[in-house]
């Protein structure tokens, strides 16, 4: 008996990684994005080898390397003097360790890269412009209505449509994202010629505030996340800098402000046939650079569920066996925000204890996130 197609709610990232595991687990996917376009708006992201592995898993991995940048290291910095507080190198031993190189990547791109693997799959379906109007379901499938009247039964509904999913708070009543008190501001700019160490991830940690740019694009771009933790303009943060950073920071013309969000805990991302997958079902804060690879690990569960259970029914609420993971990273992206901005005698115990850590424990301390993905 032919089986139903995976249905998916979402054409970003999240969207189209879970379509590309239904694919390799050979499963058809259908794809509805609510927008005409399928564009994925920000600058840049950060993908470490737990990204990586998930890449490889839903067999993506090749178009996304040819678009990702390879930084030599991470470079952490104090904002107000200007020192270099650790030097993070991502090659040799730390590949070595954690199995997978960290990469970087234009948000749009990565998004791009992924399109470009979902093509090359007959199973796979993305159309836009087709926004869910309504779902039914029962024990044995879901049925969704799209705003033209078009209906299509599926096994289940993915729904990976963003931090502000509108189908999570249909089906889970009382779970709009909530505010997380800061004010991200992002930009994209030509990468400045003389900018000292700019091919690397830089994180410049300040007084209530922290930045981090890096490169992105094979046109040698500039990503720039500034993030105030106490409602700080752009130019009340710039006054605090030290000079160098204080030049690199008056360079963009514009900022694009964005509110930290962040999803509540839920008891269960799946409801009978409908589950959440990526930023609908756990988005959180921005500050351990993790958002992208949580859907990204999302996916490559969903591909190991699907194949494993060949033509017998699948069991989605197996993907709860991630809710431990996904807190986990919450709760150290919200505790990595409050390091990068604290201020005075905790400021200077953070610098002195990350200047002082050996390469081996500095690193073995990031086994968890990075090496038993």
């Amino acid at each position: 008996m032919k089986q139903h197609p995976i249905l998916v709610a979402g054409g970003g990232i999240a969207g189209v990684a879970a379509a590309l595991a239904a694919a390799v687990s050979g499963r058809d996917a259908l794809v509805f994005e609510r927008a005409a376009a399928f564009e994925e708006v920000g600058a840049g992201l950060q993908l470490g080898p737990n990204a990586v592995k998930a890449l490889q898993r839903i067999g993506a991995w090749d178009e996304v390397s040819a678009i990702a940048t390879a930084p030599p290291a991470i470079i952490l910095r104090d904002a107000v003097s200007g020192r270099t507080v650790r030097h993070v190198h991502l090659a040799g031993a730390f590949e070595s360790l954690f199995g997978a190189p960290y990469r970087v990547a234009h948000r749009a791109h990565l998004h791009g890269a992924l399109l470009a693997a979902a093509a090359k799959h007959p199973s796979i379906t993305i159309r836009g412009g087709c926004a869910v109007e309504d779902i039914q379901q029962n024990v044995d499938g879901v049925s969704l209505t799209l705003q033209n009247g078009e209906t299509h039964a599926g096994d289940v509904l993915i729904a990976a449509d963003g931090m502000r999913s509108g189908i999570r708070q249909k089906v889970w009543p009382g779970s709009a994202s909530i505010f997380a008190g800061q004010i991200i501001y992002r930009t994209l700019i030509d990468m400045p010629s003389a900018l000292e160490d700019g091919n690397c991830v830089n994180l410049w940690m300040g007084s209530g505030f922290h930045c981090v740019h890096y490169p992105v694009g094979r046109e040698a771009r500039l990503n720039i996340v500034l993030t105030a933790h106490e409602g700080q303009l752009t130019d009340d943060i710039i006054d605090q800098c030290c000079p160098q950073l204080q030049d690199l920071l008056a360079m963009p013309k514009s900022w694009l402000p964005w509110e930290a969000r962040h999803v509540p805990a839920l008891e269960s991302w799946v409801k009978g046939r409908v589950a959440l997958l990526g930023d609908a079902a756990h988005g959180t804060v921005p500050y351990f650079a993790q958002g992208s690879a949580m859907a990204l690990e999302d996916a490559a569960l969903l591909a190991d569920l699907l194949r494993d259970a060949g033509t017998l029914p699948v069991n989605f609420a197996h993907l709860n066996k991630r809710m431990p993971r996904v807190a986990a990273v919450h709760q150290a992206s919200v505790r990595q925000g409050k390091i990068y901005s604290a201020k005075g005698p905790v400021a200077a115990a953070r610098n002195l204890v990350l200047r002082m850590m050996p390469d081996r424990q500095f690193l073995t301390q990031l086994a968890w996130l990075y090496k038993n993905a």
